[in-house]
């Protein structure tokens, strides 16, 4: 099979399924290191949804962006928000989550995946290898985006076409890392730890997430009530 079927077999999965969920994890190595987060993500069809992620930036951190359907809410830095619609707000948590509130999201919901970087999106795509991930054998496919050349593999499960990881390089430019900060800063208990960082020369940095999804699940019933929160 080749790549481009092996990713036609995904984009079908994704798209017809009745429901996901699975839960997973980040990390990052390279120029800009970082220990990661920590994720879950729920869906039921059309739009109900979501997805929460715990950091690890020197103290332990929570957020959550969610929708009933009809209305989407986020919670970060401490603050419960009202988001104008759900891409919206994964499009605002997908910096901070590394990429992991889109790259499901995008594969699940059209609306969510038109112009934005994912993994349906790749060109000159090549199948590497096949390779255990997470005790499944998976087709370890390589492409990239067309606004950059730098590498993302995507280990795809051979029998059911699940995606299981996602590495992908990045390149990110001093003016990108300055916005990072402003954003950091703005934020509650931050302020000391990023001043202090921005204070050093700021240089281009090549870093490369690995996203592992975990005890996916596609087709079961997800409740209602998952799809509320209220924080304490």
């Amino acid at each position: 099979m080749t790549a481009d079927e092996i990713i036609a077999n995904l984009t079908r999965l994704y798209a017809n399924c009745s429901s996901y969920s699975d839960s997973g994890a980040v990390t990052t190595t390279g120029d800009a290191p970082d220990p990661g987060i920590k994720f879950k993500t729920y869906f039921v069809r059309p739009a109900k949804f979501r997805f929460e992620w715990t950091s690890y930036r020197g103290r332990q951190v929570f957020d959550i962006l969610w929708s009933d359907g009809v209305t989407t809410h986020a919670f970060h830095f401490g603050q419960l928000k009202e988001c104008q619609s759900l891409g919206f707000a994964i499009a605002g948590a997908t910096g901070i989550s590394f990429g992991s509130a889109r790259n499901v999201s995008a594969l699940l919901m059209a609306e969510i995946g038109a112009g934005t970087r994912n993994p349906l999106h790749l060109i000159d795509l090549s199948v590497l290898r096949e390779e255990q991930m997470h005790g499944r054998l998976c087709c370890v496919i390589q492409g990239h985006h067309t606004s950059d050349s730098l590498c993302t593999e995507l280990w795809i499960d051979k029998a059911n076409f699940v995606l299981r990881r996602i590495s992908e390089s990045y390149l990110i430019s001093v003016s990108q890392q300055q916005e990072t900060y402003a954003e950091l800063q703005s934020s509650s208990g931050s302020r000391h730890q990023h001043r202090r960082r921005s204070a050093s020369p700021l240089t281009p940095k090549k870093f490369c997430t690995v996203a592992d999804y975990l005890d996916v699940v596609i087709d079961a019933p997800i409740d209602d009530s998952v799809f509320t929160y209220t924080p304490d």
